[in-house]
């Protein structure tokens, strides 16, 4: 019996920058407001926050191979975390 040809392998690198980027991503896509958008250096992207986020990407993984199941469970998982950090959303208004 051979391999799976079509097995898929993923990993992925994830930095304090790009951690920004998503977060700064979804503010604009959800239409959060109520604070300044993230910079790598901010001071909000604590070490925690990010190894939670990064862990949370890992377990998401792991649960699913949908795609779209895994972009819903990010969008709600990074609108949550906005709330965590001060934003408001204008359903929420």
């Amino acid at each position: 019996m051979g391999r799976e040809q079509n097995q898929e392998f993923k990993i992925k690198t994830i930095t304090r920058a790009s951690i920004a980027t998503e977060i700064n991503n979804h503010i604009d896509i959800a239409q959060f407001t109520g604070q300044n958008e993230l910079t790598p250096d901010d001071d909000r992207l604590t070490d925690e926050l990010c190894q939670n986020y990064a862990d949370f990407l890992r377990h998401s993984f792991e649960i699913t191979n949908d795609e779209d199941d895994q972009a819903l469970a990010e969008h709600e998982y990074l609108s949550g975390l906005l709330i965590e950090l001060g934003f408001t959303h204008p359903d929420d208004e």
